[in-house]
This record gives C-alpha cells, sequence and structure tokens, in this order.
C-alpha cells in the first residue's frame, strides 16, 4: 500500500493581480477583428506557489 497526501484547501490567491495589456489599437474589439481571432495578454503577478498550476479563466461580456 502506499500513501497520499490531499491538499483539501485551495491556494490563497488574495493577493494575485492581472493586468490586461491593451487587446486593439483603440482598446476596442470592432465587428471586422471579432471575426477572427483575438489574443489577449497580461501580466500575472503575486502567484502562490501552491497555485502555480492553476488555469486562469476570463470571462469576456459585450
Amino acid at each position: 500500500p502506499g500513501t497520499a497526501i490531499v491538499d483539501a484547501v485551495g491556494p490563497n490567491t488574495d493577493g494575485v493581480n492581472f493586468a490586461v495589456d491593451s487587446v486593439t489599437a483603440d482598446n476596442v474589439i470592432n465587428a471586422s477583428e471579432a471575426a477572427g481571432n483575438v489574443t489577449i495578454t497580461g501580466i500575472l503577478k503575486n502567484i502562490p506557489a501552491d497555485a502555480a498550476t492553476q488555469p486562469l479563466q476570463l470571462l469576456l461580456m459585450g
């Protein structure tokens, strides 16, 4: 038999900050741009070591 360690408490992400770079020249995605791929880039800061493999999900509404 083996042993396993289970972390039942998620990482503390209170100090995490995500700054999004400009998306387009005017920072508005128009119909022409929306017809293709739009890349979202930015900087994610203050990630706890135990959250390094957690997914980042963006919800965009417009």
